[in-house]
């Protein structure tokens, strides 16, 4: 045990490294556990009791536990995980879902409180993590990260199911993108042999499959229609418009003359993409991929950690190493002038962006969630394609969804102009309607 706190002349609790807690009544001879450590390493853990009854016990990534009855029984206090929220994904009811540290994913609906879950506990020579969530609709969500670990809800993220072993358990996951609640597709590194580094799945991830004319070390992947776009961790980028069945590799161009290191890339459309890094870098293409133009110069230790296209709004999150001056930035016009929130807090690290209809939300180190309110609402009614008017190439895109030969998440929710959560028939008298200008 790491710490005990004596209750009465008979009675003491005391806790363990990895969080267990136990109790003796009979000072100490006999001792009974009456709660079972969270699955954490070995960490600090303190109890303490103010009354004979009353008690906590804190410890690991910010938990905290609370007794009413002299530590019979326990139940957990933590409000919000403090742990380092890798990944975000919001929901179409506004419900805030992130994961990170040692597998912990937890959902607040947007008026809270937070429902914690532990669906992977690490163990020693596996420290697993997600790093990475994709959402569709309001519903399907999926979870990948490090080790094999893999997790899917399909309730908005109100309950897990854990599907470790659906991937080798060396494969070390950096991202995952879904485009329906079937069909996805995911990167990462594989510490194992031979190397599996590209998945897809046709199931809703209960089971993958290696993409074997794909099979790239990735930090990112976006996927829109027939389009597949891997990045890895330096300048070497890949990419295929027949649905995954090529690929073609392809360059970044240097950060001012030094090769880049990426952290994250965002597609708006089969044409307009983005990544970005370390030290200042962005890069933009106008063609799918095929050539790219660095936006800026080098800010030596202004970290852009992560990218998201939406439409013509283009954001970044980052901080210098360390966290601490932490910024979200907004362009209107593909990187050339920008619109800067500054963030305080010490340790403050944003990494993830997740845009809805009104507000922005950012994820990161320290479990800390950043939200900007206010913004316009985004997505003209009929513009599918949110260029910002609504014409023959929104038309052309409404009925590809509706035949099923189309299924981008966001031109799906943008065709879904009834707002029932499907994409029918039912939303064809509407979208005539505003395409007519009715």
């Amino acid at each position: 045990m790491v710490d005990f706190e004596k209750v009465d002349a008979n009675s003491a609790v005391g806790v363990s490294g990895k969080g267990d807690i136990w109790r003796t009544d009979d000072g100490g001879y006999n001792w009974n556990q009456v709660w079972i450590g969270e699955g954490d390493l070995p960490s600090d853990w303190a109890v303490k009791f103010t009354t004979p009854l009353l008690g906590t016990v804190v410890g690991g990534p910010s938990s905290a536990l609370v007794t009413h009855d002299g530590g019979q029984t326990w139940t957990r206090a933590t409000l919000g995980a403090n742990f380092n929220a890798y990944a975000l994904a919001v929901m179409n009811d506004e419900t805030v879902v992130t994961a990170g540290y040692h597998s912990y994913v937890q959902t607040m609906p947007f008026d809270g409180p937070w429902d914690l879950f532990l669906l992977d506990p690490p163990t020693f020579g596996r420290d697993t993590n997600y790093s990475a969530l994709s959402a569709v609709g309001s519903d399907f969500i999926y979870a990948a990260g490090h080790w094999g670990a893999l997790a899917r809800s399909v309730d908005g993220g109100y309950n897990w199911q854990s599907l470790v072993g659906a991937v080798g358990l060396d494969f070390y996951a950096n991202d995952v993108k879904f485009t329906d609640a079937q069909n996805g597709w995911m990167t990462g590194f594989d510490y194992g042999s031979p190397f599996k580094e590209t998945w897809r799945t046709q199931d809703g991830g209960l089971s993958w499959q290696v993409v074997t004319n794909g099979n790239f070390p990735g930090v990112a992947i976006d996927v829109i229609g027939s389009h597949v776009w891997i990045q890895g961790g330096g300048r070497t980028h890949w990419r295929s418009t027949d649905g995954g069945n090529t690929f073609v590799a392809g360059q970044v161009p240097f950060n001012s003359g030094s090769t880049p290191s990426v952290a994250d890339m965002s597609f708006v459309n089969e044409s307009l993409g983005y990544v970005c890094g370390y030290d200042g870098y962005l890069a933009k293409t106008l063609n799918g991929g095929a050539t790219w133009t660095q936006v800026g110069s080098m800010i030596v230790n202004r970290h852009n950690l992560g990218v998201l296209a939406h439409g013509n709004e283009l954001w970044l999150c980052g901080s210098p190493y360390g966290g601490a001056n932490a910024f979200i930035k907004l362009s209107l016009d593909e990187g050339q002038t920008w619109q800067i929130w500054n963030i305080g807090g010490q340790f403050s690290a944003p990494l993830r962006m997740v845009r809805t209809a009104t507000k922005l939300y950012t994820s990161g180190e320290r479990g800390e969630i950043w939200r900007v309110d206010g913004l316009p609402v985004f997505g003209l009614p009929g513009d599918i394609n949110g260029d910002g008017i609504i014409d023959l190439f929104d038309q052309q895109i409404f009925v590809s969804v509706l035949l099923g030969n189309d299924t981008d998440p966001s031109h799906r929710s943008r065709s879904d102009l009834n707002a029932d959560g499907a994409t029918d028939g039912r939303d064809i008298k509407p979208f005539v309607s505003v395409f007519l200008g009715l």
